[in-house]
């Protein structure tokens, strides 16, 4: 046991090394005297000073001890690109495959084949087969120049702006930033989604912010980095993912 020691640092050797543990003490706020155990009343948060009397509350002293550690941050995966200017943030992300692009991608050049053979046998017009093969051409164009295809971001005290290039159907959208409450991540038919949840007039709505994201340490770099802009506090959602 000697040799061992002399070999390896002693805090590997420490098996009785203890935890660190948080400890708190109570003090009167009126004369500032140490207040003894058999004098709080855990239960009510309220404690009664022996010296001068005084009786007074001790919640925010237990709160303190039972707050939960920072979160660690996350480092910017790849395939996010953030630039800050000012009060404005400006993200860049890869764009997801749909889940319709994902059924053309199986199924167009299966038809095409398929709409071809039909079309020698004579039993169909040359312009199905045709089409079928445009659509397979254009969606192998998309696979191809996948990398060029963003979705854009940008965030000021004053709104929120979600663009899609090229658009694929997907309109341009606009929030106002006083208006999102909070941010949340949470699985759907597209792999992993960053929602939002506004105020409006009638009450709060969750909206999608991004989704079909494949990874979750993406998502949710995403998410620590608009609420930090924000300055929301992240608290825990019903729907968010676990």
């Amino acid at each position: 046991m000697e040799e061992l020691k002399e070999d390896y640092p002693s805090k590997y050797l420490d098996l009785n090394a203890k935890k660190e543990r948080k400890f708190q003490r109570i003090a009167c706020p009126s004369c500032a005297s140490d207040i003894p155990a058999v004098d709080l009343n855990i239960n009510d948060k309220i404690a009664k000073c022996g010296s001068c009397n005084a009786v007074f509350s001790f919640e925010e002293n237990i709160l303190s001890m039972l707050q939960e550690k920072p979160k660690q941050e996350l480092i910017r995966p790849e395939g996010i690109e953030i630039f800050y200017f000012k009060d404005e943030m400006d993200v860049t992300i890869d764009q997801p495959i749909l889940w319709w692009e994902n059924i053309l991608i199986m199924t167009a050049p299966v038809f095409a084949f398929l709409f071809t053979l039909v079309f020698f046998k004579g039993k169909i017009a040359l312009a199905v087969p045709a089409v079928l093969w445009g659509l397979t051409v254009l969606i192998s164009a998309l696979l191809l120049f996948r990398k060029k295809q963003k979705i854009f971001i940008q965030l000021d005290e004053d709104e929120l702006t979600i663009k899609w290039r090229p658009k694929k159907l997907i309109k341009d959208r606009r929030y106002a930033s006083r208006d999102i409450d909070q941010l949340y991540v949470t699985k759907g038919m597209e792999n992993f989604m960053l929602k939002m949840i506004i105020d409006t007039d009638q009450g709060q709505k969750h909206v999608s912010l991004v989704s079909g994201i494949t990874s979750i340490s993406k998502v949710k770099f995403l998410e620590q980095e608009f609420e930090k802009h924000l300055g929301i506090k992240n608290r825990k959602v019903p729907e968010e993912l676990s």
